[in-house]
């Protein structure tokens, strides 16, 4: 195998570096995105802009009914995917987990080859999602954004999420059998968080700010 020995001027240098046939250099991969998750509903509002009004499926069962939607469907116009979607209603069997309103439920049925209980969509530009979710037989909800999971306790849990970059996929998942709920959906667009170089040069701004007033004290006295 040969080398080539090839030029490159770097500060008016003429170097030479050397090159092996097959071997390119390769550009660095994209950072991942920054996804931030928010347990508590005010600080998540406050990480976020141009957030929806929270949607609940209250319009698709009527009390005391269970409704079933298939395997995908399309609620409010945000399409979901699961081995079986139903809304129930608060008088259902499973109880009023969500203050009166009826809710999603996502069902993964054995050997059916899907990963997740339930997966969903988001608008285009959404960098901002929250929703409240709820195991039905008690166990750990974990929550996908994007390539990134986030697991969080059983019941009634709010949880949001922050990203630098689109959310084009969100799924939940849990071990139960009897299947994961969602609702109160919120979609929106996390607010932008100052760079450091702006809060550095703030600083020194500041710290400037006080040495000329602290001379202009000491000439006054």
């Amino acid at each position: 195998m040969h080398t080539l020995l090839l030029p490159r001027r770097i500060s008016g240098r003429l170097l030479f570096g050397l090159l092996t046939p097959g071997v390119l250099a390769l550009a660095p991969q994209a950072a991942q995105a920054q996804v931030t998750a928010y347990t508590s509903a005010s600080a998540f509002q406050a990480a976020s802009l141009n957030a929806t009004t929270p949607f609940y499926f209250d319009s698709l069962t009527t009390s005391g009914n269970t409704h079933y939607y298939g395997p995908s469907y399309s609620f409010d116009g945000v399409p979901f995917t699961s081995s079986s979607l139903k809304v129930l209603s608060p008088t259902s069997g499973e109880g009023d987990l969500f203050g009166g309103h009826s809710f999603l439920v996502g069902l993964k049925t054995p050997n059916s080859g899907r990963t997740n209980q339930m997966s969903w969509g988001t608008p285009t530009g959404t960098t901002a999602f929250g929703a409240t979710f709820a195991s039905l037989d008690g166990s750990p909800i974990t929550v996908t954004v994007n390539d990134q999971l986030f697991t969080f306790g059983s019941g009634n849990t709010f949880v949001g999420f922050t990203s630098s970059a689109p959310i084009t996929f969100m799924a939940v998942d849990s071990a139960s059998t009897r299947g994961t709920a969602i609702d109160g959906l919120v979609f929106g667009n996390a607010a932008p968080v100052p760079e450091a170089s702006s809060v550095v040069s703030l600083g020194l701004l500041l710290g400037a700010g006080g040495l000329v007033l602290a001379r202009r004290r000491r000439r006054a006295d």
